[in-house]
């Protein structure tokens, strides 16, 4: 029997994305919108896998979904952090206006741009800028689908400047408080989840538009 390997993961990536882009084209798009918080969660569980783990690093990705979570439960209450916006049903049932799915997103969204960064350069400020870049970018391309697959909406017609800034300045954050606790590690799989993400936004952008 063949040893389960990095290969795997991408393939395992590739195939769930693969039907989402297909179902979304189709009449039961409400069906597929539904299988949001597995892919989400089984997004992160292959992350997991090739994760170098430490008891350290654990502590650091619990810190990173409770942030996540309450950044967007103050967000979603204040509407002076992202703009004034509400979540719609594909992240599931929410605790204060907020599904609890959204602390995996940051998460994946940390986990998978901080292993690129670290790919690409040795200083840790540089590293936490453009890991907060690379999460804006994505960011970027799934606000104006979010409302068609029931994410999330904003009030006004066009995604506010200051949902990006504070996207930015959070992830910065984020990404620093990970590079300073050393723990960020090479995920083998970082860069292929995030390159699958954005292919897969950008085409639902041209599609579903």
């Amino acid at each position: 029997m063949k040893k389960y390997s990095y290969k795997h993961s991408i393939a395992i990536l590739i195939i769930f994305h693969l039907i989402g882009l297909i179902g979304f084209q189709t009449p039961y798009r409400d069906l597929f919108i539904t299988l949001t918080p597995l892919n989400l969660i089984l997004s992160l569980i292959l992350l997991i896998v090739h994760q170098e783990k430490t008891t350290k690093w654990w502590l650091a990705a619990i810190g990173i979904y409770i942030a996540g979570y309450l950044v967007e439960v103050a967000g979603i209450n204040t509407g002076v952090i992202f703009g004034e916006y509400e979540y719609l049903s594909a992240l599931g049932p929410g605790i204060w206006g907020t599904p609890p799915l959204i602390g995996v997103n940051w998460l994946i969204l940390v986990i998978s741009t901080a292993s690129i960064a670290q790919m690409l350069f040795a200083t840790k400020l540089v590293r936490s800028i453009v890991g907060a870049t690379l999460m804006v970018m994505l960011d970027a391309a799934i606000e104006p689908v979010a409302p068609v697959l029931d994410f999330w909406e904003f009030s006004s017609a066009a995604v506010p400047t200051e949902n990006y800034l504070a996207w930015w300045f959070i992830g910065f954050l984020m990404h620093f408080v990970y590079q300073k606790l050393d723990v960020s590690r090479s995920n083998k799989l970082g860069l292929s989840l995030y390159s699958i993400m954005l292919v897969f936004f950008l085409i639902l952008n041209l599609s579903l538009q």
